[in-house]
């Protein structure tokens, strides 16, 4: 009777974990994103995205310009988009893929950016600059505080005297440097520096 006892109980838990096994293999894979496309400024921002789902997935993009966290989870949660401001004049794209296990086919979002319009803009109070006719060595400089958003080159011109010749004299001279718009706040704030000669007459 006890051996019958034992068969039978045998015989239950096998019936038990054949049961659990086919209601795992019963079990759909769920994924879904409130989003397909998100459109951001060309200041650059943040966007939420709902994920919903009960596997493990895994999100990529290689737009080194967005990054999201967290980039990979199981169910459900909530996703931040960060892009940067943009760099460029033109709109850009990127995408972000998601791959959800149980799913043979990629959910995508879509990042869209405003670029920024070309141009360089000098403050109004810098347009004319004022240098007195002599001055110690240290102090002949000037600085030119501007926007940009774009490479550009800088050329100084000497204009005609009063009797209208134009001297050949090289006595201003601006230090040529390169702006980097990969990262941060764009149109650049820059400060321009120009040396000068108290020869200048």
């Amino acid at each position: 009777m006890k051996r019958f006892l034992n068969i039978i109980m045998v015989i239950s838990a096998c019936m038990v974990l054949a049961v659990s096994c086919k209601e795992e293999d019963n079990v759909v894979s769920e994924f879904s994103i409130d989003k397909t496309e998100i459109a951001v400024g060309a200041d650059g921002g943040s966007e939420l995205l709902e994920i919903k789902g009960n596997v493990k997935w895994q999100g990529t993009s290689e737009s080194s310009w967005l990054k999201f966290s967290p980039s990979n989870g199981e169910g459900a949660a909530t996703c931040e988009v960060l892009v940067d401001s943009s760099v460029v004049a033109e709109p850009r794209e990127g995408v972000i893929t998601f791959m959800a296990a149980g799913q043979t086919t990629a959910t995508t979002v879509k990042v869209m950016q405003m670029g920024y319009a070309k141009g360089i803009f000098v403050s109004e109070e810098d347009r004319t600059i004022s240098l007195e006719n002599s001055a110690k060595l240290e102090e002949r400089f000037f600085e030119v505080t501007m926007m940009a958003n774009v490479n550009f080159d800088v050329r100084v011109n000497n204009l005609p005297d009063e009797d209208g010749t134009v001297s050949d004299k090289e006595w201003l001279k601006y230090k040529k440097e390169t702006p980097n718009y990969d990262y941060g706040d764009r149109p650049r704030l820059l400060k321009l520096h120009f040396d000068w000669d108290d020869q200048h007459g």
